[in-house]
């Protein structure tokens, strides 16, 4: 579109400018360059708008593969959709995340570094690459990437996973100071109040582990969301009941734990020391 309009302007300008120097009409190179120019213009306008139509179809189904967890085929769309324009950010992305998904790594970290090339932590893809990267145990590399997404970004997603990577290294005191860090602001969006209460739940795990039980309860009080379902806020349900002699409050949590995770030796062990 940009080329077809650098040619639009181009023209129009000359044809404005360009004063009359002789009487009669006379065929020249410029004259044919401007019989030629509207063909041209059409041509490319039509060529451009063709591409961007493709472009966008391919975005589309792409998107409803993706949502439907058919990976290879959004892979395969958003691929397209790339090649026909490769400066297609979404393109980018969407073929990273179908990648990550279909277990494929190491190339949905390619894709993601080219697109942080082309534009710097769009699509917050810095925090991508280092939660890619923790997950498959490459912990300095994810530590790296965690701090430059927090110099873009400072929200609960981007400082729970500086907080996680910090615990995987044992350094428990500086990730309690990031984990606190994170609750400082909160933004009103699902994924961000989702990571602002498993920034609770990691820091009431770590007041549990020092014996800190009235903070622990404090925090798991203060989480709203689905995460009091989860395996750790049961178990320090659970413990903190137990601490307080409610014995068979403390069963009822276990169990109901036990049910959700009857492998988990913890809770195991939890519900046969109430027994």
């Amino acid at each position: 579109p940009l080329m077809g309009l650098m040619v639009s302007i181009i023209g129009l300008h000359f044809s404005s400018c360009v004063p009359d120097v002789v009487d009669k009409p006379k065929m020249t190179l410029i004259s044919l360059a401007f019989i030629i120019l509207p063909v041209v213009y059409g041509f490319s306008s039509q060529h451009f708008l063709l591409s961007y139509s493709q472009e966008q179809e391919f975005l589309n189904r792409g998107t409803v593969a993706f949502n439907n967890e058919k990976w290879e085929e959004a892979e395969h769309y958003f691929l397209n959709a790339a090649n026909i324009n490769p400066q297609c950010l979404q393109a980018y992305h969407g073929r990273a995340l179908a990648l990550d998904a279909m277990g494929k790594t190491d190339e949905a970290q390619e894709v993601l570094s080219q697109l942080d090339a082309m534009v710097p932590n769009i699509f917050n893809v810095k925090y991508e690459i280092a939660r890619i990267l923790f997950e498959n145990h490459k912990i300095l590399e994810a530590h790296r990437y965690a701090v430059k997404n927090l110099k873009w970004i400072e929200t609960p997603l981007a400082y729970e996973l500086l907080g996680k990577i910090l615990l995987e290294e044992g350094r428990f005191g500086e990730a309690e100071d990031v984990f606190k860090e994170g609750l400082k602001n909160i933004p009103n969006r699902s994924n961000e109040i989702l990571a602002a209460d498993r920034i609770r739940l990691n820091l009431a795990a770590l007041n549990c582990n020092r014996g800190n039980y009235s903070e622990c309860k404090k925090l798991l009080e203060s989480i709203k969301t689905d995460i009091n379902e989860h395996l750790e806020y049961l178990y320090m349900r659970g413990l903190i009941l137990t601490q307080d002699k409610k014995y068979n409050e403390a069963l009822e949590i276990f169990e109901k734990a036990l049910k959700k995770y009857p492998t988990v030796p913890k809770i195991l062990n939890a519900v046969g020391d109430l027994l």
